[in-house]
């Protein structure tokens, strides 16, 4: 597994092991990253007129090393718009895998595999409200400081 971040944006991505990957490609497996982030880049800079990099900051990379870490990933990921104030309900925001994980319609995602590792969905969409409601409260607290 890879994780990929920008800032404020995260995704979960499981890249083929080595012996998956034709020889060809395994000391090109940044290019493909490389090429969707110029592309988005130079679609930004169109659309708002302005020139140079979008990201201040290379892509950070960290290897998912055991199953634990993935599940507090995927948590981190799909509270993310909660946390930066995009959104007060996290299963409002349409571009997180977060409401793809609950349907049963058809999905290119591994739901089966992150699904089992939180022990089903009812405990999946379960870990994401108990982990909203304690994050809202360590907010409330630190507010509270404010005052």
């Amino acid at each position: 597994m890879l994780i990929v971040c920008l800032k404020i944006i995260f995704i979960v991505l499981r890249i083929k092991d080595r012996n998956e990957i034709p020889d060809k490609y395994v000391d090109k497996i940044h290019v493909p990253f490389s090429n969707l982030f110029n592309a988005y880049s130079k679609a930004i800079n169109k659309a708002y007129n302005r020139t140079g990099s979008l990201f201040q900051e290379h892509l950070k990379r960290n290897k998912i090393k055991d199953e634990n870490y993935l599940i507090n990933l995927i948590l981190y990921v799909h509270l993310n718009p909660v946390k930066h104030k995009f959104y007060d309900d996290f299963r409002e925001y349409k571009h997180s895998s977060f409401l793809s994980y609950i349907s049963d319609k058809p999905s290119s995602l591994h739901r089966d595999y992150i699904l089992d590792l939180f022990g089903g969905k009812s405990n999946f969409i379960y870990q994401h409200k108990e982990i909203k409601i304690r994050y809202e409260d360590v907010i409330n607290e630190i507010d509270n400081f404010d005052d």
